[in-house]
């Protein structure tokens, strides 16, 4: 007996929703503790410090980059700054917006990755399958990324606007010039995201669409520069000074942070490239190709700077996502089961690697009441204590409100590069120039953190004591005292 066209649509749908329930059981377990540690009262890691400050200062009126950067740096750009430090005002402060944002810009990239697939299919269900899949993938590869004042999630909701504004009408300049102002405003809140826009225009020129790429070209230009005019009148002189502070690169760093999102994301990979060799010169679904390369390239080269984490492969993985549903789409008429299969395949690693990331969720979870008592005591010690503070966890002087002193991911960069003697940092212990020093403690235990030279460590040890240690900070005085 020869199967309907509608029995296989009715076969196809079925897969479809197993799939897609699957992922949503799997999303609503992943999600559970990120979601509810956004409203927890401690920190949930360095970059939460880094942006505070900045937000803060934006909201007060103080120039970002108002000053040659020395021993701090504000190495992003300002859009986020301000957005966070005005919605501070009203949100319990910048901390807690910008947590609030980033948990609305995860389920607005959700919404849009669904979109950009329903471009390239003929139903709902690849599109749920992309978002669900990408909100999976990203609470097991990079948890704290979920729910953490941060701008990267922010601004990748700008670029996928951005991007789904292009596909809509690629021809339309009023379309074109809202994609570029999308784009602009995309890298004006985080500078690394430019894969996407890089893609569509090679699409254009590639295409010969030389109308739409002028007029697209043109409105990202203007946008641009009426962004930086607005940030060097606002933020001061030396944006680009900020932007532009270098960094060692490591390509070991590069290699093992490219493998570990690899053997993460090998059926998702794998679909990628078969799929996009197949796909390269099909004109509508070029733009994918051109934005799946131009992401996991940037991606893979970019992964060896000094301080990158693994949000810069965010890209990738949403185009993983994207081109994956696409890909299972082309083979719904295929047998129930084989199909089946395809659409399950991909879930065998996020599945295989939740338990243990849920594990340890389910262990900070339980330890939330205690963490949130040692960080607020942390904080506590250190305001009580007069005068400068040198915080590994900036969170912790942000919270006690003591000025941001030493970018610890910045200087010590600086150092190694020659443009900044140790002499000078190891110099500040020695003279006691912090009442207060704060430090981490992984693992219970007072080590030489890895951005900590070995000269510095001495200093501190020589010079300052232990005055209180729980379970994450300890915090050092002078033996003066």
């Amino acid at each position: 007996m020869i199967p309907s066209a509608s029995g296989d649509a009715y076969a196809g749908r079925r897969a479809w929703t197993a799939a897609v329930a699957a992922l949503a059981v799997l999303a609503f377990l992943t999600l559970a503790y990120p979601v509810a540690r956004a409203f927890a009262g401690y920190e949930i890691n360095f970059n939460e410090g880094w942006n505070a400050y900045r937000q803060t200062l934006a909201a007060q009126g103080v120039p970002l980059y108002g000053s040659v950067p020395r021993y701090t740096v504000v190495n992003y750009p300002p859009v986020s700054f301000h957005v966070i430090g005005f919605l501070g005002r009203f949100l319990g402060g910048v901390t807690a917006a910008g947590r609030y944002v980033s948990l609305a810009s995860l389920g607005l990239i959700a919404i849009l990755v669904a979109a950009i697939v329903r471009r390239f299919t003929r139903g709902m269900a690849a599109g749920l399958y992309a978002a669900l899949s990408f909100i999976v993938w990203l609470a097991v590869f990079s948890p704290d990324r979920i729910g953490m004042n941060d701008p990267q999630l922010f601004a990748t909701v700008f670029g996928l606007a951005g991007f789904y504004a292009f596909l809509t009408n690629p021809e339309s300049p009023r379309i074109l010039s809202l994609s570029a102002v999308l784009f602009a405003l995309c890298l004006f809140t985080k500078h690394n995201l430019f894969a996407i826009p890089l893609a569509v225009g090679a699409y254009l020129l590639l295409g010969r669409a030389w109308r739409p790429f002028l007029i697209w070209a043109g409105a990202c230009l203007a946008a641009s520069l009426a962004l930086f005019l607005a940030a060097r009148a606002v933020d001061g002189p030396y944006l680009l000074v900020h932007m532009a502070s270098a960094r060692t690169y490591s390509i070991r760093a590069a290699v093992l942070r490219s493998a570990a999102y690899v053997g993460m994301f090998q059926i998702p990979v794998a679909v990628l490239v078969l799929w996009c060799w197949r796909n390269a010169a099909s004109a509508p679904r070029r733009v994918l190709v051109l934005g799946a390369a131009a992401a996991h390239a940037t991606a893979f080269i970019l992964s060896g700077g000094h301080g990158v984490d693994r949000n810069i492969f965010f890209d990738a993985m949403l185009l993983d996502a994207v081109i994956l549903a696409v890909a299972l789409a082309d083979y719904e008429k295929s047998p129930s089961g084989i199909f089946a299969v395809l659409l399950l395949a991909p879930l065998i690693a996020p599945a295989a690697l939740a338990p243990p990331v849920l594990a340890g969720e389910a262990a900070e979870s339980a330890a939330a009441p205690r963490l949130e008592q040692e960080f607020q005591e942390t904080i506590e010690f250190v305001a009580d204590h007069a005068g400068r503070a040198f915080c590994a966890n900036p969170l912790v002087c942000f919270a006690a409100g003591k000025p941001d002193e030493i970018d610890m991911f910045y200087v010590p960069e600086q150092i190694a590069l020659g443009k900044l003697p140790e002499s000078e940092l190891v110099n500040m212990i020695e003279t006691y120039r912090f009442s207060t020093i704060e430090i981490g403690l992984p693992g219970g235990e007072l080590v030489r953190p890895d951005n900590f030279s070995i000269n510095l460590m001495h200093a501190i040890e020589r010079r300052y004591r232990i005055a209180l240690r729980n379970t994450r900070y300890a915090i050092l005085v002078p033996k003066l005292d």
